[in-house]
């Protein structure tokens, strides 16, 4: 290995490689139990119900360019390069590549794929691998047999591999297939034979990676099954690890509160990517960057399956009305508007959450040595059985506006529909006689809308970015709408806003549109993040992190250098730096197109910028020579 390329390798491996290679094969790894040949019968003619393709590696590097000659760091780009180059040996870049997922009995199933022009070329591929130590049995070369393993060779013996398969090992566990033109990488034996041929589907020119969901010739049953085979195995795997961590813990790393909120929220993710898998019929979603124009658009459309779930919700956008409306987005750095139907298919994993948040939380309230504490364990309690209420409501319609105060705070007002304000008030109640802490209920009315004020005396010391001097957090309450305001001026922005939201209760087929412009709020994002890295809070969590990095488990010392590593970076400094030349705007519309869904977002040039100059402090930091 080449003195450059061997040192660069080390330098990767000292950041985690493993770690970071493993995590993107996530799917390969999990989809079934590991060197066991699966028992799911899959027909031959079967086609992915999910393809993730990837134009070439020759259009990704264009873009990776792209990236850094925005910050002027051509040197930069060549390190980082030649560091992935030394994976590619032998894969032909300007081919395509990709993903694809089967569902099949025995659950979804992943197969990576990498397009090689022969034999030559795939043998070149997997002896430079090889000394990667992503290792595979037969070895590359015969002279190679002394460093396969005993354990290894007595699984080959059981495994009837063909000339053009091989068993991996190393730097992760499973099975590389060749075939003409494309080398297919999959956990088991029997997900590389499910691949046939390269990855295709239909793309334009300046496309970066297009995802394909064709779920027809699957039930929606079919697919769900499969989805569910996949989360109880991947929920499985990381309970295991969990489980191996807290053996390995001290006391008090971790509470067993958090790890079961942590369980809960990956539960609940895995609901909503499946969701839109099983009850989709055919979803298009394409990445593109735009060289010229300086800006990368992600295009989706979903055709959701007839008489589904996920159908039904659909048809009922634009059928909402939205009591927020009318609200005027003139100055703003940010707005949000959001009016869609909840899915009361997710209401119980929705309270699941809000159950074990609510234990972290009150965990929290009735730790003794939490100087911090702002809530006790009654208004937890309160604040709580207003979310699981509004879990149970039928629609989500509310409202953002963030205006910035020359470039020093943020001021904020919002609102958002419930079933009763009542409990709103009677938390508000709960907050009299705490001290440091002033309620004035009633303090104003505008319209039909009561305004109340709650201060807490130690919200602008502590952020003065987001609170006024007084603390002061503005709530209104209407009939069936909740408004809120923070920071300097709230009040009178947010008496504005409820007059506006009084003009008109439209309809419209527009269920979300957001919009942000990026510098003041990397601005203060900048300030935060250095008082708090000051802070005694910070000094600790750091010492702590860099602590774990160096002595703790495998997966939290990979995780914890990966959080050295970043917060090295001081990203919020290079945030401020890559927007201050304006251009620092992204969007996102998600708009009913006839039975369908269209999900548009848009990321401007300082965006871009960012990406290339956290790329290039990456490259710097931890690649150069």
């Amino acid at each position: 290995m080449p003195h450059t390329r061997q040192s660069r390798f080390k330098k990767l491996r000292h950041l985690g490689v493993r770690s970071i290679l493993g995590s993107s094969c996530i799917l390969l790894l999990l989809v079934s139990k590991g060197w066991c040949q699966a028992k799911s019968q899959v027909q031959k003619d079967d086609e992915p119900v999910v393809t993730v393709a990837l134009p070439s590696v020759d259009q990704f590097y264009s873009d990776l360019k792209f990236l850094f000659d925005l910050v002027n760091d051509e040197n930069g780009y060549n390190t980082l390069k030649e560091t992935i180059d030394v994976f590619l040996v032998g894969v032909e870049t300007d081919k395509p590549g990709g993903v694809r997922l089967y569902a099949t009995p025995d659950g979804l199933r992943a197969v990576g794929t990498l397009p090689v022009k022969g034999e030559a070329q795939y043998q070149k591929y997997l002896q430079n691998l090889f000394d990667l130590d992503v290792k595979t049995a037969p070895p590359p070369k015969p002279t190679l047999a002394a460093k396969i393993p005993k354990d290894v060779n007595d699984k080959l013996k059981s495994l009837k591999l063909q000339p053009d398969e091989r068993l991996v090992f190393g730097l992760f566990d499973g099975f590389v297939k060749f075939e003409s033109g494309s080398i297919h990488i999959g956990n088991t034996l029997e997900d590389v034979r499910l691949a046939k041929g390269d990855v295709k589907v239909e793309q334009a020119k300046g496309e970066d990676v297009v995802i394909l969901i064709n779920s027809s010739k699957d039930s929606a049953e079919d697919r769900r099954k499969a989805l569910e085979k996949l989360k109880e195995r991947i929920l499985t795997f990381v309970d295991e690890k969990i489980i191996q961590k807290k053996a390995e813990q001290k006391p008090g790393d971790e509470s067993e509160t958090l790890s079961r909120l942590r369980k809960a929220v990956r539960k609940i993710n895995f609901e909503d990517i499946g969701g839109i898998l099983s009850e989709s019929a055919h979803t298009h979603m394409v990445w593109s960057t735009s060289h010229a124009k300086k800006q990368s658009v992600m295009h989706s459309m979903l055709e959701p399956a007839a008489g589904s779930s996920l159908a039904k919700r659909i048809e009922q956008i634009g059928q909402l009305s939205n009591s927020f409306a009318g609200i005027s987005k003139e100055g703003c750095v940010a707005t949000l508007d959001f009016n869609l139907p909840n899915d009361p298919e997710r209401q119980d994993s929705v309270k699941a959450v809000s159950k074990q948040v609510r234990s972290a939380v009150q965990a929290r309230t009735q730790d003794k040595t939490n100087k911090n504490r702002r809530l006790n364990s009654e208004q937890v309690d309160s604040i709580f059985d207003l979310v699981d209420e509004m879990a149970g409501m039928t629609q989500r319609n509310g409202f953002l506006r963030t205006w910035s105060n020359g470039h020093e705070s943020l001021t904020t007002v919002g609102g958002f529909g419930v079933s009763d304000t009542a409990r709103i008030v009677e938390l508000l109640q709960k907050f009299k006689g705490r001290e440091g802490v002033t309620v004035e209920l009633k303090m104003a009315r505008e319209g039909d809308v009561d305004l109340h004020k709650v201060a807490f005396g130690e919200l602008h010391k502590d952020v003065p970015e987001l609170f006024d001097n007084e603390g002061a957090i503005y709530v209104g309450t209407g009939e069936k709408t909740v408004w809120y305001g923070v920071g300097e001026k709230a009040l009178e922005h947010l008496k504005q806003a409820i007059q506006e939201g009084k003009t008109e209760q439209s309809k419209s087929d527009l269920a979300l549109e957001a919009h942000a412009q990026l510098l003041p709020m990397a601005e203060v994002w900048q300030k935060i993040s250095a008082r708090v890295k000051k802070s005694d809070v910070g000094t600790k969590a750091r010492a702590n992190i860099r602590e774990k990095s160096k002595t703790g488990e495998k997966h939290a010392k990979a995780a914890a250098q990966a959080i050295t590593t970043l917060s090295d970076l001081e990203i919020p400094k290079l945030a401020v730096e890559a927007f201050k030349n304006g251009k620092d705007t992204v969007s996102m519309t998600l708009t009913r197109k006839g039975k369908g869904l269209e999900l548009i977002e848009q990321f401007d040039e300082g965006v871009l910028r960012f990406a290339g100059l956290v790329l290039s402090a990456f490259v710097k930091e931890n690649l150069a020579d």
